[in-house]
């Protein structure tokens, strides 16, 4: 079978096949990308640039998809986005599933919609969010430790009380941190460049003065 992002690349050919080649309108100092595909009708890239994670999710259906973060691989507990596309409108909402039931909309709205679009059964859409939003009550402060990236899709429903068609999460727990300005960077390289040759010029001394 054919992956999502080749069954994708197929349906979005042409100007919308830049939502596949990486998370929409991220811009400024950005850390590498990485690409979660469980199934072939998943998948979803993120990176951080500066404090702000973006990330694009692709699933064969027409119906809603979704992202999460917790801290274990399962559903209570869990900093939910939910998107898609229904008559032509785009839809999304910031959430949080305390248990097995329907996440509830967050009564403050932190994450941006950038784009969605549905096309030839492929639903695909990209978002941002600060790594720390600030909703202490609805957002996870993701610089807070490790968290599993929770995946799930609808294949025909765009309710978002609807019960998925498919879920899963990532093998491992995440680290997100920001990225760095490469000047901050070069500041902390040359920090440690000087500790490093006073360590040298200590340790000389030590052994000169051994030597006598």
């Amino acid at each position: 079978m054919k992956s999502i992002l080749e069954r994708a690349a197929k349906a979005l050919a042409g100007p919308l096949l830049v939502a596949l080649a990486g998370p929409a309108m991220a811009q400024g100092n950005c850390g590498p990308e990485t690409l979660l595909s469980p199934i072939p009708q998943y998948a979803i890239k993120f990176r951080i640039c500066d404090s702000t994670l973006f990330g694009t999710v692709t699933t064969l259906g027409t119906g809603w998809a979704a992202v999460g973060f917790g801290r274990d691989q399962f559903m209570p507990e869990t900093d939910v986005f939910m998107a898609g596309v229904s008559g032509g409108v785009a839809y999304s909402q910031d959430a949080f599933a305390v248990l097995r039931n329907p996440p509830v909309r967050d009564i403050s709205q932190d994450v941006t919609l950038l784009s969605a679009t549905e096309i030839n059964g492929v639903t695909s859409f990209s978002f941002s969010r600060l790594l720390n939003t600030g909703d202490a009550a609805g957002d996870f402060d993701l610089t807070n430790g490790a968290y599993y990236i929770l995946m799930a899709y609808e294949e025909t429903s765009d309710s978002l009380t609807s019960r998925h068609s498919w879920a899963d999460a990532s093998d491992q727990a995440y680290f997100f941190s920001p990225v760095p300005e490469p000047a901050a960077v070069l500041m902390m390289l040359a920090g440690l460049g000087l500790v490093a040759q006073r360590a040298r010029a200590g340790q000389a001394h030590r052994t000169d003065s051994a030597a006598r």
